[in-house]
């Protein structure tokens, strides 16, 4: 029976049951330690950034994944936690609030106490690669060749009678 990822009903992300595969849960890990996961969508809030005790940058943000539409029309969405380190974190920590961009890496589930004492469950990519519309659109340009201007072109009058 298949299982969802969390209990919200707007995440439409479902995973096979891993007992019936390969035995138990504790096997399913080790065996399969990620999904691996292209997520597009729009930063919800600023990145946070921070360094390491051993001088690494990271920084962290929450991604909107649009998930389509319930039978009413109204927009579904994910939000999946956004965590990065190095270059990537730099790229990250450029971005603000509301800005799209594509993020790359393992998916994992995870679990969390919210401040009312309840046991919570969301989506956390590690980015091994992001994207944004900038980035592509400075790539796009630079694999294009200058464009000339138009030359001026002669009016033509196409008044005269054509005989069939």
């Amino acid at each position: 029976m298949p299982s969802t990822c969390c209990s919200r009903e707007s995440c439409r992300i479902s995973l096979a049951s891993p007992s019936a595969s390969r035995g138990t849960l504790s096997n399913y890990k080790k065996t399969n330690p990620m999904l691996n996961t292209l997520a597009t969508g729009s930063l919800i809030r600023p990145p946070k950034t921070g360094t390491t005790a051993t001088g690494t940058t990271w920084a962290n943000t929450t991604l909107r994944c649009s998930t389509g539409t319930d039978k009413d029309g109204a927009a579904l969405a994910a939000f999946v936690n956004v965590v990065a380190f190095g270059t990537i974190a730099d790229e990250l920590a450029r971005l603000a609030q509301g800005d799209a961009v594509s993020v790359q890496g393992p998916l994992k589930q995870s679990e969390y106490t919210a401040k009312d004492g309840t046991t919570r469950h969301g989506l956390e990519i590690l980015a091994n690669g992001l994207l944004t519309p900038y980035q592509i659109k400075k790539r796009r340009g630079a694999d294009q060749p200058p464009t000339k201007p138009a030359a001026h072109r002669q009016e033509v009058d196409f008044d005269d009678e054509i005989s069939f």
